[in-house]
């Protein structure tokens, strides 16, 4: 899963579909684990776009449309789960991948998550 993730992430990237965050992360309610792209692609052309767009991409990954099938969440590159995984994770995962289980951020429980991509917002210099 993880390096199906990865290499869906590259090719997203070669094709300018601008990915803020990606991440597998465990739906305790479904008992699933789900391939999470957020990016402004889902606010201006419409989440059904961009789930069409993700689709076609996936197909150029071998294996990747057999392995997440409906599991992929496309959320908008501002939504809260985020910012609570940003309060989470203690650095930005520029190297490789992180992972968080069983966690609480921002009163929200983390059963599990694999962070390719996540946003970290730059401290402003102080005067």
């Amino acid at each position: 899963m993880i390096e199906v993730g990865r290499q869906l992430l590259e090719v997203l990237d070669r094709h300018k579909f601008r990915v803020r965050a990606c991440f597998w992360f465990y739906f305790e309610e479904s008992e699933r684990w789900r391939f999470v792209v957020a990016s402004a692609e889902a606010r201006m052309g419409g989440p059904l776009a961009g789930y069409r767009r993700i689709g076609a991409l996936t197909r150029k990954v071998p294996g990747a449309a057999e392995l997440l099938g409906l599991d992929t969440t496309l959320l908008t590159d501002k939504d809260p789960l985020l910012a609570c995984l940003r309060k989470a994770v203690p650095t930005d995962p520029k190297t490789g991948g992180t992972r968080l289980a069983r966690t609480w951020a921002n009163g929200t429980f983390i059963a599990g998550a694999y962070i390719y991509r996540l946003p970290f917002r730059r401290k402003r210099a102080s005067v």
